[in-house]
């Protein structure tokens, strides 16, 4: 199963799921796509979705899944790489109002450089993504992303105590 996660932000994030539905009509994401559209006005026609997903059962479906396409949220990057999945970010952007400000494109940019996740932030760039990714080698059982991403929060919110 291809597991699709826009997160539970209250913006939409149209431009990934209707992405998303396009992939899956041409076959190119295999015949098991479940997409969790959260706030997005669209319903994709080509695979099955679902509005919103709960903790528990996303952890489930994570497991269960072979690779995962999400938006670049901190926590469902935490919860997809802690389960050493691949990983293909497509960030939110504030321009096309997916979100108040673009720290999705930085965060997806500082983990796509360290090599630990893909990133698309096109429609060819996602088709391309999806079709490397099954070599995009798994996180290491002792993962760097924390560091990573304690670094980054640090860096870019000064909320959080890096070391």
């Amino acid at each position: 199963m291809i597991l699709v996660l826009t997160g539970t932000h209250d913006q939409p994030f149209d431009r990934l799921v209707k992405w998303v539905d396009r992939l899956a009509a041409s076959g190119k994401l295999g015949p098991d796509v479940l997409v969790q559209r959260g706030a997005s006005r669209v319903v994709p026609r080509s695979c099955r979705s679902v509005r919103h997903i709960g903790y528990s059962e996303l952890r489930k479906l994570v497991r269960r899944s072979e690779f995962v396409i999400s938006h670049a949220g901190a926590g469902t990057v935490i919860d997809v790489l802690s389960e050493r999945k691949p990983l293909i970010l497509v960030p939110r952007f504030r321009e096309f109002g997916e979100h108040g400000d673009d720290h999705q494109i930085q965060l997806a940019d500082a983990l796509y450089r360290a090599g630990r996740v893909l990133k698309a932030t096109t429609f060819g760039e996602l088709e391309e993504a999806v079709e490397n990714v099954r070599s995009l080698a798994p996180a290491p059982k002792r993962s760097r992303i924390p560091r990573i991403m304690r670094k980054f929060l640090h860096r870019n919110f000064k909320s959080a105590k890096g070391k």
